[in-house]
């Protein structure tokens, strides 16, 4: 796994800035890593998510993680198996997140630990959005990270 940098194109010139952060918002943490050979992002979730409005916040982060991906055919992988609990506004941030990959065309994963009921529960909800595409899946694991 790597450090993720942010791509920038200008003038038919493409620019790799300083490596790009982790959100650090509230209890939530979300930190950026290539991994797969840079065939992908790695979003990874620690902590709690429990602001009212998390979407305001976490979705531009997201979002411009989808647009480097779309330009590089990568696929962004957002993997929820380490946090400790989110709530109801969070899984509409998620929402919001799906709705943008697909947007962009981008390839999404969310790695969820369907060991806990209430992962399970949350991400099993989101069936609802698959497609016949492959554009996005919901992918439970057996064991927590």
């Amino acid at each position: 796994m790597g450090d993720v940098r942010r791509r920038v194109e200008h003038r038919n010139r493409i620019f790799y800035l300083g490596i790009v952060s982790p959100l650090v918002f509230g209890e939530l943490t979300i930190e950026p890593v290539h991994a797969d050979g840079g065939k992908a992002i790695d979003l990874i979730w620690r902590g709690r998510s429990l602001e009212r409005h998390p979407a305001a916040t976490i979705v531009p982060y997201v979002t411009g993680f989808l647009g480097d991906a779309a330009r590089e055919d990568q696929t962004v992988r957002l993997h929820f198996e380490t946090i400790e609990l989110m709530n109801s506004s969070t899984i509409t941030a998620v929402i919001q997140i799906i709705r943008e990959a697909r947007a962009r065309k981008t390839r999404l994963e969310i790695m969820f630990d369907a060991e806990m009921d209430w992962q399970r529960l949350s991400f099993d909800a989101l069936g609802v959005l698959l497609q016949n595409d492959d554009s996005l899946r919901l992918i439970g694991t057996g064991k927590r990270s």
